[in-house]
């Protein structure tokens, strides 16, 4: 016979126990056992139908997501009704999932979630807020914002924290590990740039012009001069480049093989100058 229901299942295991309940556990000991058994598992029924009647732990598929009944029902929806119906888990039909349940993946990322895919092995994400972050491997995201991250890489657009940040490994920005300096070889005349923010160039004819727009207050340039012969640091027009430790301002020269930051004082045309070989 067909079982539709766990009424139905009760009745085929009674009526076997009446034919050929014989021996060492008697037909009614062993009726009860079963009783218990049934009524104290989930059982599936399938699809949620507004005419059969529901029994606690009834489980139901309700708009891709799976119920379980807590309460004896009939034709209540399992979503409208949290006295009756406790979500189980939710598939990749229904977007966002419901809360408290599991989400499904439906292979190629999470139904109703932007930008957050799991393909089996690495999690992707385009934004995570939490109170802590904690990942053994490598975290990827276009913006992290957590007081604490702690993870082996961690590489994203935007990193914000306001306690601890912990790489076991390191952490990186478009230029690389933010521990190192990234070099940038110059070999004619330069002017400096905010994409040079942070960057160490290296130069070896022609000199460097300081310009008077395009910095922000606090973003600093490394200069070196990677030759045998002075090389001038212009102060372009419109720019203040204040030597360090003194009132003088305008260009400097940069000693063979001498190095010196540029700092940007005040946005966009206020700059001050400190290094060694530097006059």
């Amino acid at each position: 016979m067909t079982i539709d229901n766990r009424q139905q299942l009760l009745t085929q295991i009674n009526s076997q126990i009446k034919l050929n309940g014989t021996g060492a556990i008697t037909g009614p000991i062993l009726n009860n056992t079963l009783d218990t058994m049934v009524n104290s598992a989930l059982f599936y029924t399938g699809t949620w139908s507004a005419f059969t009647s529901y029994a606690p732990l009834d489980v139901v598929v309700y708009a891709g997501n799976s119920y379980v009944a807590i309460s004896p029902n009939v034709n209540v929806a399992p979503p409208s009704s949290a006295t009756n119906w406790a979500p189980l888990v939710t598939s990749s039909s229904s977007a966002g999932g419901v809360t408290g349940s599991v989400q499904y993946n439906s292979g190629s990322g999470f139904a109703g979630v932007a930008g957050f895919v799991f393909d089996g092995t690495t999690l992707t994400v385009s934004g995570v807020s939490a109170t802590t972050l904690a990942v053994s491997g490598a975290a990827s995201a276009n913006s992290v914002s957590a007081p604490t991250i702690s993870a082996t890489t961690v590489s994203a657009t935007t990193i914000s924290a306001t306690g601890a940040v912990s790489a076991g490994t390191s952490v990186s920005d478009v230029d690389g590990n933010v521990r190192n300096v990234p070099v940038v070889n110059k070999t004619s005349a330069y002017t400096l740039a905010a994409t040079d923010n942070g960057l160490l160039i290296s130069i070896t004819s022609g000199g460097i012009t300081v310009p008077a727009t395009g910095f922000t207050q606090g973003q600093n340039v490394t200069i070196f001069n990677n030759s045998g012969s002075n090389q001038t640091i212009t102060a372009g027009s419109g720019t203040t480049l204040l030597l360090g430790g003194t009132s003088s301002s305008g260009n400097r020269t940069l000693a063979q093989y001498g190095i010196c930051t540029v700092v940007c004082y005040a946005t966009p045309s206020f700059f001050v100058i400190t290094g060694a070989g530097l006059t």
